[in-house]
């Protein structure tokens, strides 16, 4: 009788075990090529799920997010990072970037925020808007339209164009920094932070211009780039800051799709909002992905519901966020 019932306990173990392996998923998060801030950010973000929930991630390097979007939203990807200016575009169908809706995209988490504002050669004299309008600054922007959008928000922030300008046309926004060394004296499109500002630095002083925080401007910067604020950078924080300095700062998605099951999204969500320290160990762009952000009303994509599931349980969903998420639901519906 005894050996009966081992052998049934031996059998229901290995059918749990079985059960718990069928659950596991592998998924993939789609992210730019390697050597981008986003490439190494998925590589970071598929070792803490990969080690810290039942499902393995592995980062898949695509030429740019209008070719990893469209895998995400038709379900041959399950994840990948999208700013939020991108998401909303891609959500729409927005031309030039989309030339169709992506509707299946949903929210897992916000991430990390990113910045950008106008740097100018110091040189110049350029000190404010006041300054700007006929000076030489990078721009075309061909093979970087987000750049390109982001500028022209800032212009618009400051209610300007590019009809401001003597253009010099660059393809991306490195160039348009390395431009400052002599070719031009405005870059419109510009990360604090950058690598290339550094480097541009040592010869060639640098220095970010605020952008008008007042509503009004924000509300002129936001119909070209939705998601955008304003975020204040310590003077001295980074190259370039050389007194306290108002930029527009703009968030990134950790995006996934409707076709996505609940559980590989709610132990996703889980995985990073446990293991955020992990993840700023491995990539300090992380440092501005924070618990009390992953969850907001204020977003361009509806949440997911294994990602609502988990913020229910922590307590950190809202009636504002449920509103918001119902209005973008009924948008994808509408067609």
């Amino acid at each position: 009788m005894l050996h009966h019932r081992g052998i049934a306990c031996a059998a229901l173990l290995a059918a749990s075990a079985l059960a718990g392996a069928a659950r596991s998923e592998q998924l993939e998060i789609v992210t730019l090529p390697q050597g981008s801030v986003a490439y190494a950010a998925g590589v970071a973000i598929a070792g803490v799920v990969s080690n810290h929930s039942p499902n393995q991630m592995l980062p898949v390097p695509r030429a740019g997010q209008q070719v990893s979007v469209p895998m995400v939203n038709d379900g041959s990807s399950a994840f990948t990072l999208v700013n939020v200016g991108d998401s909303d575009q891609a959500f729409r169908g927005l031309k030039p970037q989309y030339d169709r809706r992506n509707p299946n995209l949903r929210l897992a988490s916000v991430g990390y925020e990113n910045y950008t504002a106008i740097l100018v050669t110091i040189k110049s004299g350029i000190r404010g808007k006041q300054d700007l309008k006929g000076h030489y600054a990078a721009g075309d922007l061909s093979a970087h339209q987000t750049c390109k959008d982001l500028a022209t928000a800032t212009l618009a922030d400051l209610g300007m164009s590019w009809d401001d300008f003597k253009i010099v046309p660059v393809p991306s926004v490195v160039p348009s920094v390395q431009a400052l060394q002599g070719r031009v004296e405005v870059s419109p499109c510009a990360a604090p932070g950058m690598g290339v500002i550094k480097e541009v630095n040592l010869g060639t002083p640098v220095r970010f211009l605020s952008i008008d925080t007042s509503p009004e401007a924000i509300a002129r910067a936001r119909k070209v780039f939705p998601g955008v604020r304003p975020v204040k950078l310590a003077a001295g924080s980074t190259d370039g800051i050389v007194e306290d300095t108002w930029v527009l700062g703009y968030d990134f998605y950790l995006v996934t799709n409707a076709m996505q099951s609940e559980e590989s999204v709610y132990a996703t969500v889980k995985a990073v909002w446990e293991n955020l320290p992990e993840l700023v160990k491995a990539n300090p762009t992380f440092q501005t992905w924070r618990q009390n952000r992953m969850a907001e009303a204020d977003v361009t994509l509806p949440y997911h519901p294994g990602a609502v599931k988990f913020y229910k349980e922590k307590g950190v969903w809202t009636p504002a966020m449920e509103a918001q998420m119902q209005k973008l639901l009924a948008e994808a519906k509408s067609g």
